[in-house]
């Protein structure tokens, strides 16, 4: 979604004499079709003027399964008039490259956009190039705020002259995050409950008190932010920090040090293997570090942030979250886009991380979304990691995409035995084909969006089963077609991209044998068939859902959902 025009790429564009012309406020969709494939875009610019010119490229690759590992790496770079090269550009936090330019002469320029490697991807490498005058913000800083307080904050991007630092009264409400509306940029803040406070390369270590928060840069290339703290042996600690979340170019590495230096622990990236299969599936690293550490002795210890390949700069910003461990959660969810038709249902899963040893249910919710759609009431139970969540559109809904927010709240007991809700936000995931099977890339947005029928829809009948310890239970499924004769596959677990992902509640049992998912050409009628083995564990009201896919080109294009209400007695 962009703002202002949008328009084509007009070939042939690979020359000076073709170069197609745009102006400040345009979006242009292209492609790089060709070996050395070069697209040249002709502007005016006054004496003054700053413009910035944006490629989304790679990062719109990535989710599509057909390209596999196979994505587009570009450079663009301004010339003048006469073919000297102003400014170049390659990466910025992904393959796409960001560019901005102060003109100091009125003129005509070029702006040429080509593949880093000469590479061709036939009709595989599209590309939008965004052509900015005005204000992009891309981080703020600080990056993290505490609700129900006033916090200057500064921002980082392009042209933004006209956008200083403000003054924000962060809502006593706000959880989780927090987000501010500039024009026409989206700026996300991260809440925390600590007490939060900004260093700016702090000389020699810096004492603090935990439970602390801390707002900082790492500004030189090389440099190490430390910080000292007492601890009493047997003291737990978690040290979290977040600096890829909030924008931020900092591959953050944090070590765990005595005052003479000697490491005691260290952590670079985080693996989430909640959910993983024998299949070998997970979720990404996630870049931002935590530890969980007892301190073996009574003394004072250091906590030294730095970038893992020690590149240091403005951008390279960070929050340092430092508590005594408390039962606490984080939540993933395993797809971004939840297209829905009008009368249908979709679902996507949600995974929680249990930390600290929290074990209790958590109630999930589902915010932001399009006018007529809905979520349904979803629970991971206290001795389950998954729950699905699912969305439906009701049949007067009109086709809208809006962002959206998937969370869960849960109740966590601290140390002095007092109990607090404590409500995290779900990371989203895009799911993306890779050679040799599914894989996840981390994407800072989900979007449900109300769209045309799908050539599908499926209805679970009863929408509400209960099953008894020892015995067997029947859903049966509908299909209505609309317009698609062929055939379709249900599954009662989450498929995307034909690997197995979510699993069935503990105890419950499918019958394959006694289950009928695929329909053949024109077949509308099919079920599925729960055992409940004798010694599982009671659930109440699980929301599940049986999805109904349709195969093209070998990959499952199609999603629908037909939710019903588990309880094993």
């Amino acid at each position: 979604m962009v703002s202002g025009e949008s328009v084509n790429e007009v070939e042939p564009n690979n020359s000076e004499k073709g170069a197609q012309t745009v102006k400040g406020g345009v979006t242009v969709s292209g492609r790089l079709d060709g070996d050395a494939d070069l697209d040249l875009y002709r502007l005016e610019a006054k004496a003054g003027d700053r413009i910035a010119f944006l490629v989304y490229a790679a990062r719109l690759q990535r989710p599509v399964p057909q390209l596999e590992r196979d994505f587009s790496d570009i450079v663009i770079s301004l010339h003048d008039a006469a073919g000297a090269e102003l400014a170049a550009a390659d990466d910025s936090l992904t393959e796409d490259p960001e560019l901005s330019y102060s003109f100091q002469r009125a003129g005509t320029y070029s702006l040429r956009l080509r593949e880093a490697r000469y590479h061709s991807g036939k009709d595989k490498w599209w590309y939008a190039l965004s052509v900015s005058s005005d204000a992009v913000v891309r981080s703020a800083f600080p990056p993290v705020v505490r609700p129900g307080q006033k916090v200057k904050v500064n921002f980082d991007g392009f042209s933004l002259d006209a956008l200083p630092g403000r003054e924000l009264d962060v809502p006593a409400d706000a959880k989780g995050s927090y987000e501010v509306l500039l024009g026409a940029n989206r700026v996300e803040l991260g809440i925390t409950d600590l007490p939060a406070a900004s260093y700016f390369a702090p000389a020699g270590p810096k004492e603090i008190a935990i439970p602390t928060g801390v707002n900082g840069r790492i500004l030189a290339d090389g440099a190490t932010d430390r910080y000292r703290f007492r601890a009493q042996a047997g003291e737990r600690f978690e040290f979290e920090v977040q600096a890829r979340r909030w924008g931020s170019s900092l591959d953050p590495l944090i070590e765990v040090r005595e005052v003479s230096g000697r490491l005691l622990e260290a952590q670079d990236d985080m693996v989430i293997t909640v959910g993983q299969t024998v299949d070998g599936l997970a979720f990404p690293v996630n870049k931002d570090p935590r530890i969980e550490w007892t301190a073996p002795g009574d003394g004072q210890y250091e906590l030294h942030v730095r970038d893992a390949n020690y590149f240091g700069g403005p951008r390279h910003f960070y929050f340092l979250a430092a508590r005594h461990q408390q039962e606490d959660f984080a939540l993933v969810l395993d797809d971004d886009r939840m297209p829905v038709g009008p009368g249908e249902s979709v679902t996507a899963l949600v995974t929680v991380e249990r930390r600290n040893g929290f074990r209790g249910p958590v109630r999930l919710f589902v915010r932001g979304l399009p006018e007529g759609v809905f979520a349904h009431e979803s629970v991971i139970p206290a001795h389950l990691n998954q729950a699905n969540i699912v969305i439906s559109a009701r049949p007067e809904a009109t086709p809208d995409a809006r962002p959206i927010i998937v969370g869960g709240r849960g109740m966590s007991s601290s140390s002095d035995g007092q109990s607090r809700e404590i409500e995290r936000i779900a990371t989203p995931f895009a799911p993306m084909g890779q050679a040799g099977g599914r894989g996840l890339l981390e994407v800072p947005t989900a979007v449900a969006s109300v769209s045309e029928g799908s050539d599908i829809i499926l209805e679970a009948d009863p929408k509400v089963i209960s099953i008894e310890r020892g015995k067997s239970g029947t859903v049966r499924i509908r299909a209505v077609r609309n317009r698609y004769t062929g055939p379709v596959e249900m599954n009662i677990v989450l498929w995307n991209l034909m690997q197995r992902f979510s699993k069935l509640p503990s105890g419950l049992i499918y019958e394959e044998k006694l289950s009928k998912t695929s329909l053949g050409p024109n077949e509308t009628e099919g079920y599925v068939t729960f055992r409940a083995e004798a010694d599982a564990p009671p659930l109440d009201d699980y929301l599940m859902a049986v999805m109904g896919q349709i195969t093209y080109n070998r990959i499952f294009m199609t999603r629908v959902a037909a939710p019903f209400r588990l309880s094993i007695r």
